[in-house]
């Protein structure tokens, strides 16, 4: 008799493998067919004892509730490192940001501070060449007193040219006036044109009234025009009522009321 589950050849008498232990089937008469003619079904074989304990140990593993707990901590451990060193680097990400920010605001601040020294030295030349050239306008000023008429208009065209049509109440106002009335002393030509502008322009500009009076007195046109603008919309414009009413009084054409809108001469023209 043979094994079935391994195959050993055993005594037909054996109730059980030699070798593997397993229940040997006993042979068994063959049943006669019974009335209706059908064979009856042969007995099932026994099942193997190795392969029930397999089966036994393997449902034991599946259901071993120590190992499945340790299975989902390991899970857990595993998701817990990898979101501990994602925020890492995101906060390393955040941290190299707000420093290359702060640098870049560093170097603009010092970019804005070394700008800002070199614009106060700009100035500080600028003021340094304005008082030397103030200084030499003042010597000029000095020596054309003993200078004739034609020199003395190079140092009024010297001065207007440093100044320009409106010298202002500083030095510059202070030497202008005089070196016009050095000029007219001098018996300078009172419609003398100087960068554009007859004489009379710059006394009106600039508020000198006696000035005025005296060019008109030697024959200055109070309608002269340069640029658009005359002696009277200069004195308007400049706020000076006084000078604009001798210059009306001294024939200064109004033509157009509209020229003097929104200034100090709009009731007066």
């Amino acid at each position: 008799m043979f094994c079935p589950s391994c195959g050993v050849e055993n005594s037909n008498d054996a109730k059980f493998c030699r070798a593997c232990g397993s229940i040997l089937q006993q042979p068994t008469q063959r049943p006669l067919p019974d009335q209706t003619g059908t064979q009856p079904e042969p007995p099932l074989a026994p099942r193997s004892d190795t392969r029930m304990a397999g089966a036994k140990a393997a449902i034991g593993k599946e259901a071993n509730p120590t190992r499945n707990t340790s299975l989902k901590w390991g899970v857990v451990a595993t998701l817990l490192i990898a979101i501990v060193l994602g925020g890492g680097y995101y906060g390393y990400i955040l941290y190299r940001a707000s420093q290359e920010a702060i640098g870049r605001e560093k170097e603009a601040l010092e970019a804005e501070t070394k700008s800002k020294v070199q614009r106060e030295q700009k100035l500080a030349d600028i003021r340094a060449r304005m008082a030397t050239q103030q200084q030499q306008l003042r010597e000029l000023a000095k020596a054309s007193v003993t200078q004739d008429a034609a020199n003395i208009a190079i140092v009024l065209e010297t001065v207007i040219k440093y100044y320009g049509l409106s010298f202002g109440s500083d030095l510059g106002g202070d030497i202008g006036k005089n070196m016009l009335q050095q000029y007219i002393a001098k018996g300078g030509a009172p419609n003398m044109v100087i960068k554009g502008y007859p004489l009379l322009f710059y006394a009106a500009t600039n508020g000198y009234k006696d000035i005025v009076e005296e060019l008109i007195s030697k024959g200055a046109d109070v309608n002269a025009e340069a640029y658009g603008t005359s002696p009277l919309r200069q004195a308007c414009g400049a706020g000076d009522i006084a000078i604009a009413k001798l210059l009306i009084a001294k024939g200064a054409s109004i033509r157009s009321k509209e020229d003097y809108r929104g200034t100090l001469c709009e009731k007066i023209v």
